[in-house]
């Protein structure tokens, strides 16, 4: 049986770089490295794609929907992008759900995770304010013009309304913290 570093070739077929220690010795750590570290970069100098199946995924750390030479989302990032998300609902009960992501915009609107993140929760809840604007008013006419009867239809299609948005809201700060991008549905895209 073999161990790990003798086999001609190096490691998974691929040439044994100076970091490597002779065939069937580990990686010390006084050996010299090959080349600078960056993202996708192994520590002795084997990409991470390279060797492991090419073209799988998008490279260690970078987030799903992030291209080569964007940074990853530190977790400073991801914290302040589930805050524009969950921070909505809290202050949805204060005020306007918007508040939330537009202070995580002005604060950390620099970062181009937080900021996607932001900018969606915000677009989200500026449309979400003016669908509720415009069925209380239409529910109101409703109301009204069946004489109280289209309450029974309309109580029920707001908690269902509510509950898909604290689901949307849910999801949305899951794949945040996860460094992952979301889009909410039916949104408008009013800022960008």
């Amino acid at each position: 049986m073999s161990t790990y570093g003798d086999q001609p070739g190096g490691p998974y077929g691929q040439d044994p770089s100076p970091g490597w220690g002779a065939p069937g010795q580990p990686w010390q750590p006084g050996q010299p490295d090959q080349g600078q570290q960056g993202w996708g970069q192994a520590p002795h100098g084997q990409g991470y794609g390279q060797g492991y199946g090419q073209g799988y995924g998008q490279g260690y750390g970078q987030p799903g929907g992030y291209g080569p030479g964007q940074p990853p989302s530190s977790s400073e990032d991801r914290a302040w992008a589930v805050t524009a998300h969950l921070g909505a609902l809290v202050t949805a009960w204060f005020a306007f759900g918007f508040i939330a992501p537009l202070i995580v915009l002005l604060v950390r609107g620099r970062s181009p995770f937080t900021r996607q993140h932001a900018v969606e929760s915000l677009n989200f809840q500026l449309s979400l304010l003016l669908y509720s604007v415009a069925a209380t008013v239409v529910g109101f006419v409703f109301v009204v013009v069946t004489l109280g009867l289209g309450a029974l239809l309309l109580v029920p299609l707001y908690f269902v309304a509510l509950l898909a948005v604290l689901v949307v809201v849910i999801m949305a700060s899951v794949r945040a913290g996860a460094g992952e991008q979301y889009r909410y549905p039916l949104t408008l895209r009013l800022i960008r």
